[in-house]
C-alpha cells in the first residue's frame, strides 16, 4: 500500500511537472513571437485546465497581440474575462506559485483585461454605429466602458428611430433593451407616433378606437378631446333636430350637450314665434335654454306693454315661471315718464306727479316705447352711443349702438357703425337684444303694416319684421305702406305699389303722401295738389298749392289768394275740406303754410347719427 502510494504521488508529480512545462513553453514561445506553437502549447494546457487563470490570461495576449496573424480582440476579451473570473489568484497555492515564476499575477491579469477592453472599446468608438457598440457589449464586462458603450449604443439607435419614426422598430427596442437611459424618450415617442397612427384618419371613429385601446396612454385626455369634438362635428353636419336630440340621449356627459341643446332650441324657435317658445317649453323641459324660452314667450305677449298684454300672459300662463317679473312690469307699465333735463344731463320724471323717477345721469333721453327708451348713458363726443333701459332704469340692452330707434312691436331698427366717410349700416333687433337682422343696409325706415322701407347700394325695396326680402331693391325712393300702399319712387315719378311689388294702377305723379282715410294728397305737375281714390282717379281734383293727408273725413289745403284786387295779394290761406273737395272754413294763421318738399306728407324718419 505505501508502495501504490508513493506512486500516485510520483505520476502527480510528473503530470504537473508536465503541466508546468506546457505553460513555460507557451509563454516562452510567446515571448520569442512564435505564436504558433505557443497557441499549441496553451490549447494543451486549457483542454486539461479549462479554468486555468494562467492558460486563459496566455491565450488572451496571443489573441490580442498585434502581430498575430489570428489577432482577434473577441477571442482576447472572452479569454481574459475567465482569467480575471479566476482572481484573485490564492498566495499560498503551488499553483499560484508556479504562474508568478510566468509572470502570471492579478495585477498583470487585471492590466491586461483593462487593455483588451480598451482596445475593443476604441474599436466600436471608431465604427460609432449601434452595431460596433452593441457587438462590444456582447463580450465586454468592463462595467464602466459597458455602461458608456450602452448610452452611445441606446443613442445612436434612439436617434435613427427618431428620424425613421418606424413604430415597429420602436416597439422592439423598447423591448429589447427596457434599461435603455433613452427608453423614457423612446416610449414618448413610441406613444406619440402610436397615437398619431392610430388616430391618423382624424374622426371620431379613429379617436374612440384609441381611447378604447389604449385607455391608460399618456394622449387620452386629449383623444378624449378631439372625440368629442369630433363627434359633435359629426352632428353637426347633419344639423337635424332628430340628429342633435339623439346625441342628447346618447352623450350625456359630452362638453357639447350645452351646444347642442343651443342647436335643438335654435332649430325648435326658428320662426321666433309665440308658437314656437310654448312648444319648445313643453316639449324640452331639461333644456337649459327654458328660461330663455320663457323670457322669448314673455316679450312676445307683452311686446306693447300694455295692460291687455299682461293679462293675457297671465291668464295663458298661469304657473308661468315669471311672475315676479310681470308683477313689476305692470307697475312699471302704469308709470308714465318723461325725461328731463337738468345740469346737461337727462332723467325721467313721473309725468302725472312730477316727481323724479330717474336721476338725472344720461347724455341724451329719449321717450319710452313698448317699455324700453333709448338713452346715451356715456358723454356724447362727435357722436353718441345708445343703450335701452326700462322704467326702473336697468339697462337691458346694453350695446352701444350709433343709432337708435323707438322699439315697436317688440321691434327696433339699430346702426352700430359710424356714417362719416361711410354709409350707415342698419339692422333689427328684438327686446333682447340679438339680431333679427344683422346691420347689412344704409336705411331702414319704421315699419308699417310689417314692412320696413329699406335702402341698399342699388336702391330702395321693402324687408318683412324677419328681415325677408318682400320688394326688391329697385327704387330711387319710398314711403311707408299704408292702408295697404306705399308710394315708391321709379326714375323721377312716383307710383303706388300693393304689399307683393306689384303696381297698383298705371298712373305717376310727381309728388305723393300716404294713403288716410282711402285718398292720397299727390300732384302731376309739381304745382297743384289733389286727392285720388285707391283706383288712382281723381277724387278731389288738383287745385291746392298744399295739402295735407286725410284725418277721418277731413284734410286741410293750402290755397294761395290769387284776387289782385285784394290787399292780402300773393298770402297763402289754409282751409279744412271734407272727402267731397267742400271748403268747410277758413283756419287762422294765412302765413303758417308746411314747407313743400319732394315728398310731400310722407311719414318717413331718417334715424339719428
Amino acid at each position: 500500500m505505501r508502495k501504490i502510494g508513493l506512486l500516485l504521488i510520483i505520476c502527480w508529480a510528473n503530470c504537473y511537472s508536465a503541466m508546468a512545462g506546457d505553460l513555460e513553453r507557451a509563454f516562452k514561445y510567446l515571448n520569442a513571437g512564435e505564436y504558433e506553437k505557443a497557441l499549441q502549447s496553451i490549447r494543451e494546457e486549457l483542454a486539461d485546465e479549462p479554468a486555468s487563470a494562467a492558460a486563459n490570461y496566455a491565450m488572451a495576449r496571443l489573441c490580442s497581440s498585434r502581430d498575430y496573424r489570428k489577432y482577434n480582440l473577441d477571442s482576447a476579451t472572452i479569454y481574459i474575462n475567465k482569467a480575471m473570473a479566476a482572481t484573485p489568484l490564492k498566495p499560498d497555492d503551488k499553483q499560484t506559485k508556479k504562474f508568478l515564476k510566468l509572470g502570471v499575477r492579478d495585477f498583470t491579469i487585471k492590466s491586461l483585461y483593462d487593455e483588451v477592453n480598451k482596445l475593443a472599446f476604441e474599436k466600436a468608438t471608431l465604427g460609432n454605429s449601434f452595431e460596433s457598440y452593441d457587438h462590444f457589449l456582447l463580450y465586454s464586462h468592463d462595467e464602466t466602458l459597458n455602461a458608456t458603450a450602452t448610452d452611445k449604443r441606446d443613442e445612436i439607435k434612439y436617434e435613427e428611430l427618431k428620424i425613421t419614426e418606424n413604430i415597429d422598430v420602436l416597439k422592439d427596442f423598447l423591448n429589447n433593451y427596457p434599461k435603455s437611459k433613452k427608453y423614457e424618450q423612446a416610449n414618448t415617442l413610441y406613444e406619440k407616433l402610436l397615437y398619431e397612427k392610430t388616430t391618423k384618419p382624424n374622426t371620431h371613429e379613429a379617436y374612440k378606437e384609441y381611447l378604447d385601446k389604449y385607455p391608460t396612454g399618456p394622449y387620452v385626455k386629449e383623444a378624449q378631446a378631439k372625440y368629442d369634438k369630433k363627434l359633435f362635428e359629426a352632428f353637426l353636419k347633419k344639423n337635424t333636430l332628430g340628429d342633435y336630440l339623439d346625441f342628447e340621449r346618447n352623450y350625456p356627459k359630452s362638453p357639447y350637450l350645452a351646444a347642442v341643446q343651443d342647436s335643438i332650441y335654435s332649430i325648435s324657435t326658428k320662426g321666433h314665434t309665440a308658437a314656437d317658445y310654448d312648444a319648445f317649453i313643453k316639449d324640452y323641459p331639461r333644456n337649459k335654454n327654458v328660461m330663455e324660452a320663457w323670457g322669448r314667450l314673455y316679450d312676445s305677449y307683452t311686446a306693447n306693454a300694455t295692460d291687455s298684454d299682461y293679462a293675457r300672459f297671465e291668464r295663458v300662463y298661469p304657473d308661468s315661471p315669471l311672475k315676479d317679473r310681470l308683477t313689476q312690469d305692470k307697475y312699471l307699465a302704469h308709470l308714465s315718464l318723461s325725461p328731463f333735463k337738468t345740469n346737461d344731463k337727462y332723467g325721467y320724471v313721473n309725468t302725472a306727479t312730477q316727481t323724479m323717477i330717474l336721476a338725472a345721469q344720461y347724455a341724451e333721453a329719449s321717450d319710452f316705447s313698448d317699455g324700453l327708451a333709448v338713452v346715451a348713458i356715456d358723454p356724447c363726443t362727435d357722436s353718441c352711443l345708445y343703450s335701452y333701459i326700462d322704467k326702473s332704469g336697468r339697462v337691458v340692452i346694453d350695446k352701444h349702438y350709433t343709432s337708435a330707434g323707438d322699439f315697436d312691436h317688440g321691434r327696433a331698427v339699430v346702426a352700430t357703425s359710424y356714417c362719416d366717410g361711410s354709409p350707415c349700416l342698419y339692422g333689427i333687433i328684438d327686446r333682447k337684444g340679438d339680431y333679427i337682422l344683422k346691420p347689412q343696409y344704409e336705411e331702414i325706415q319704421s315699419a308699417s303694416e310689417g314692412l320696413y322701407p329699406t335702402k341698399k347700394s342699388i336702391g330702395y325695396g321693402f324687408i318683412n319684421e324677419n328681415g325677408k326680402v318682400v320688394v326688391p331693391f329697385m327704387y330711387n325712393d319710398a314711403t311707408p305702406f299704408s292702408e295697404g300702399l306705399a308710394a315708391v319712387q321709379r326714375g323721377a315719378e312716383w307710383i303706388y305699389i300693393d304689399n307683393q311689388g306689384n303696381q297698383v294702377f298705371d298712373k305717376a305723379f310727381d309728388n305723393v303722401s300716404p294713403y288716410s282715410s282711402g285718398l292720397a294728397a299727390v300732384t302731376a305737375n309739381d304745382s297743384a295738389y289733389g286727392y285720388i281714390d285707391k283706383t288712382g282717379a281723381w277724387a278731389i281734383q288738383a287745385a291746392f298749392d298744399f295739402a295735407d293727408p286725410f284725418i277721418g273725413d277731413t284734410a286741410i289745403v293750402t290755397i294761395r289768394d290769387k284776387n289782385k284786387k285784394s290787399k292780402d295779394y300773393g298770402l297763402s290761406f289754409r282751409y279744412k275740406i271734407d272727402k267731397s273737395g267742400k271748403t268747410c272754413y277758413k283756419l287762422l294763421n294765412p302765413n303758417a303754410v308746411l314747407p313743400r318738399t319732394k315728398n310731400s306728407g310722407s311719414k318717413r324718419r331718417k334715424r339719428k347719427n
